[in-house]
């Protein structure tokens, strides 16, 4: 290495020399020590004709995912709040003389929420239904004959007991009438 005379503090230091500035070394410029700076898409595993993505592309990609993941959710949710529990109760009764009954029970909009037979030997307490709150109709069929219909609100977390009573009167023939004859009808 040569030797380069001093120079005076303001003079900017000769190629190849260093000087102090506040605690630092600054270093002249050499061609030999510049290197050229990487181009900003390079990284180490890239291939030499591999394209990395382009930022819109990524950008596009971060906008799919998340619109998908809100998407997601919101459906989720959406079924969630639709959802309904049943937490009221329809209590069905009736005696032994009902069993076989059939009980059915339809909503306001007269769909079919429970269709049954009124037992008291499976079931003494009577029959159960769990039902969400509104307005239903309860009825009991015997064979052809109707025991009973009824239309009830049943609130929420609440409960309707409904006592069925065999008919009173049981259809019957006249005392008069013989068997293969018909009844008797009024001149009119």
């Amino acid at each position: 290495m040569q030797d380069v005379p001093p120079t005076h503090p303001a003079d900017p230091p000769a190629a190849g020399h260093a000087r102090a500035t506040g605690g630092s070394l600054a270093v002249a410029d050499r061609p030999e020590a510049k290197v050229p700076p990487a181009p900003p898409d390079a990284r180490s595993d890239a291939e030499p004709n591999e394209q990395l993505p382009r930022p819109l592309f990524v950008h596009l990609a971060v906008l799919l995912a998340i619109g998908g993941t809100l998407l997601t959710i919101g459906s989720i949710g959406w079924r969630w709040y639709r959802v309904r529990f049943p937490e009221a109760v329809i209590l069905v009764r009736s005696d032994a003389s009902c069993d076989g009954a059939l009980v059915t029970i339809t909503d306001e909009d007269g769909r079919q929420v429970h269709t049954g037979r009124l037992s008291s030997r499976t079931d003494p307490d009577g029959l159960v239904v769990l039902v969400e709150q509104g307005v239903f109709t309860v009825r009991v069929d015997r064979g052809k004959q109707s025991l009973l219909a009824t239309r009830l609100f049943v609130r929420n977390g609440g409960g309707v007991i409904v006592d069925v009573a065999p008919s009173a009167a049981p259809a019957t023939k006249p005392a008069d009438a013989r068997p293969g004859s018909s009844p008797a009808t009024a001149p009119g």
